[in-house]
């Protein structure tokens, strides 16, 4: 298959990509950190990220538990990527 990159703010196509990774919090000096990263759902349950903030609006009834088996990437206040537990690992 093919991969493309696309740098985009429009949220009915963010919705419908296979793969999000949402940098940012911010915009400039408070921006450029990797906030979540996985599948549009998975950035929707993923209370940092403005990006999820908004995809939960648009997205059908996002289980912010998540369903089993799904991680989500996010990174820590100083930026460092870290992966959530799935809903399995106890």
């Amino acid at each position: 298959g093919n991969t493309v990159v696309v740098i985009e703010h429009e949220l009915d196509l963010v919705k419908n990509a296979d793969h999000i990774v949402d940098l940012g919090p911010e915009g400039g000096e408070a921006g450029g950190r990797l906030v979540a990263e996985g599948t549009p759902e998975a950035v929707a349950r993923t209370e940092r990220s403005h990006t999820g903030k908004y995809l939960r609006d648009l997205l059908p009834a996002v289980d912010m538990e998540g369903p089993r088996g799904d991680r989500v990437v996010t990174a820590d206040a100083e930026g460092e990527a870290e992966t959530a537990p799935r809903a399995d690992d106890d």
